[in-house]
């Protein structure tokens, strides 16, 4: 009997080594959010959906009320950049869904096609990059937003992402009834857009959210930040449910942020306002 208790010992011991050696993390007590084994595995979404989709490295809730996804979900890691400089791609129709917007819906409005997921966030695997063109990650977005605040922000997830080394992301528009539509479509215009990040692969789990109007601004991007509480309050959107197991964690996290855990690039601010000033100058 002791020897067997003994072989049994040891065969944990070892189990618990191999484990150890190949990278995978041995679960334990004190484990209280999901851990994913393969960094691009789309293994989370929120619960709340319309037309739930998913794709090869994204998930989506396509709202065909407003021709636009109510959020799109995704993980985010440093291996998923790659190089931008050419994008051979064109916008279109989602082969698999209906009541889709098309890219000439945009056509007679004053706005871009704006991608919730974005290419450079994708960029890494070109085998998966075509969905990202597909319009159901697309929403109506003003220029100088699209190309001033919005691409700040998601610059400086990019550094977020290899400071952590994956994140957590669930990003929309703000949807509601009273919006309106852009001309001659059905595609609705969101005053404004939401993107709220999830790290746990820090020293310390951390959550940050953004709620930015849907317009062109010289304001900083750290006055845009808010609780991801107040964003799941204004979306009725839970967003890491499915991923944050305690829920006094969960409550913690959603409740509060330090801004100083997410350093902001001041030179990328700078560079958005001497921007916005040159164009105003010319009108």
């Amino acid at each position: 009997m002791i020897r067997m208790i003994l072989m049994g010992a040891i065969l944990i011991l070892l189990l618990l080594l191999i484990l150890k050696k190949g990278g995978v993390e041995a679960p334990t007590s004190e484990t209280r959010y999901v851990q994913t084994p393969d960094k691009r595995q789309v293994v989370y979404w929120p619960a709340e959906h319309n037309q739930l989709v998913h794709y090869s490295t994204h998930s989506l809730s396509y709202n065909p009320e407003h021709r636009q996804a109510d959020w799109v979900a995704y993980i985010l890691t440093s291996e998923d950049f790659g190089t931008t400089e050419e994008i051979p791609l064109e916008y279109t129709k989602d082969p698999d869904m209906e009541d889709v917007a098309h890219p000439d819906d945009y056509l007679a409005g004053d706005y871009v096609m704006g991608q919730l997921i974005s290419y450079e966030e994708r960029s890494g695997h070109p085998e998966g990059t075509q969905e990202i063109f597909y319009m159901s990650n697309v929403s109506p977005q003003k220029k100088g937003f699209n190309q001033g605040v919005w691409r700040e922000l998601k610059e400086n997830v990019r550094d977020w992402t290899h400071a952590s080394g994956r994140l957590y992301i669930v990003t929309g528009p703000v949807l509601n009834d009273e919006l309106k539509k852009v001309v001659d479509s059905q595609v609705s215009v969101p005053d404004y857009f939401f993107k709220v990040i999830l790290d746990l692969d820090s020293t310390e789990p951390k959550m940050l959210g953004f709620l930015i109007p849907n317009e062109e601004t010289s304001e900083p991007l750290e006055s845009f930040a808010q609780t991801v509480s107040a964003i799941e309050e204004l979306t009725q959107i839970d967003f890491f449910k499915s991923i944050l197991l305690d829920q006094k964690l969960e409550e913690s996290l959603e409740g509060d942020f330090d801004m100083a855990q997410w350093p902001v690039d001041q030179d990328r601010y700078q560079r958005r306002v001497e921007r916005w000033h040159q164009i105003k100058s010319k009108e």
